[in-house]
This record gives C-alpha cells, sequence and structure tokens, in this order.
C-alpha cells in the first residue's frame, strides 16, 4: 500500500525537550493538582531534626 502524498512523518519529544517543559510546568501543574484535590494549598512548614528529637524526649 503506498503512502499518502502528504503525510508527514511522527514528531519526537527528545529527552532535553520533555525534562525542560516538565520543569516548567510542573510548579503550576502541582497548584492545580492539590486546588481541585482539597489537598492544602501549602505544605506545612518542615521542622529541623533537632526540633524533632526535642519534641520526642519532651514526650517520654
Amino acid at each position: 500500500m503506498s503512502k499518502p502524498i502528504l503525510s508527514r512523518p511522527r514528531t519526537r519529544v527528545y529527552g532535553c525537550n520533555y525534562d525542560k517543559g516538565e520543569s516548567y510546568y510542573k510548579p503550576m501543574v502541582d497548584h492545580l493538582d492539590r486546588k481541585y484535590s482539597s489537598r492544602p494549598l501549602f505544605s506545612e512548614p518542615r521542622t529541623s531534626f533537632a526540633d524533632e528529637i526535642a519534641a520526642r524526649r519532651s514526650d517520654i
């Protein structure tokens, strides 16, 4: 069977372009995921390891 006259080659997404695009859009995609999944928009600030140890010792 012959190819159609106006056929174009398949486009390719190269790894470097994919990585750049992913890093560019990832913050907005994450924001929209959190917005519509009813998770908090901002995560709680992480505590330092020393604070975690102090909290564990105060519970004892």
